[in-house]
């Protein structure tokens, strides 16, 4: 199993990070391997769609295809003071 670090699976959500299509490049060239990411690594990578109303849209990218990111839990849900 490979273990992403958020900075990747940021970068693979967003479209305008500098570092997009890197992220792109190494998930693709990774595919045949289990990925994986720890939950405080999920929830770094959720922060910015949460805030920005993404939510859905960034699970459905995490879930997505050959890169799909296996979970422990299986739903999330937004708790904000907010």
């Amino acid at each position: 199993m490979i273990v992403l670090d958020a900075g990747v699976l940021i970068a693979h959500l967003d479209a305008q990070d500098a570092q997009h299509a890197r992220a792109d490049q190494l998930l693709a060239e990774t595919s045949p391997q289990p990925l994986g990411a720890s939950p405080i690594t999920l929830a770094e990578v959720l922060v910015a769609p949460a805030r920005t109303g993404r939510l859905d849209r960034a699970n459905a990218a995490l879930n997505a295809g050959p890169q799909r990111i296996p979970r422990k839990c299986p739903e999330w849900r937004v708790v904000s003071t907010g």
